[in-house]
């Protein structure tokens, strides 16, 4: 998509003026069948669906909601908002997951299935991809805390990539961590990660690794 084409808040702003539909904003596409499916459940309720392709347009929609009548409502993943909650989360016009995002919210409604198409060996090796993971993730966590989210790298990085874990392996390779010039993480913020995984480790990464497994 080049950049003339590309959505924006302002652009969202402009299109909900002309509209007289109830909206549900949501992020991206990739959430659309998960809240088609929702929709298609509430027989009463007619809204339309609005992906903003980011969460950055859609707290910029969410902001200036003011412009523009109707009666709208906010759903976005909480992300990093897990470690360190923002004032928006405070309104009861937008909402979160509970979770890092939905994926976290499917994995706790689908686990017990999931874990049982795997056999002893399959769910420790999924245990150890997992706590690998978690403390990579809170190096990245902790940047973030820290101030230095341009120094973050989860968002691009696939756990599925031979770069980051070999084929049949379950750690993180060490020259992908040289690479982000990686240290060791705050042991109280690694644990509470890893305790926790289901809510606060990113709910993709989970998926990834169950993936992981299976190859």
């Amino acid at each position: 998509m080049s950049n003339s084409n590309k959505l924006t808040a302002e652009i969202i702003i402009e299109t909900m003026k002309r509209s007289s539909l109830n909206t549900l904003f949501i992020e991206g596409k990739d959430d659309l069948l998960i809240y088609r499916k929702i929709q298609d459940d509430i027989d009463d309720l007619i809204f339309d669906l609005f992906p903003c392709q980011g969460k950055i347009n859609l707290i910029g929609v969410y902001q200036n909601k003011h412009q523009f009548g109707n009666k709208n409502l906010f759903i976005c993943d909480k992300d990093m908002w897990v470690f360190k909650p923002s004032e928006i989360e405070e309104n009861n016009d937008i909402i979160t997951t509970i979770g890092y995002s939905i994926e976290n919210e499917l994995f706790q409604d689908s686990e017990s299935f999931i874990l049982k198409l795997f056999t002893r060996d399959e769910i420790e090796k999924f245990n150890q991809i997992i706590k690998s993971i978690c403390k990579w993730f809170a190096f990245e966590v902790e940047l973030y805390l820290n101030n230095e989210s341009e120094k973050c790298c989860y968002s691009t990085t696939t756990i599925l990539s031979t770069t980051v874990i070999n084929k049949n392996e379950i750690e993180i390779r060490q020259d992908f961590l040289d690479s982000i010039n990686y240290t060791e993480p705050n042991t109280e913020l690694q644990e509470d990660i890893s305790n926790d995984y289901k809510v606060k480790l990113r709910g993709k990464f989970i998926f990834q690794a169950i993936e992981k497994v299976f190859q």
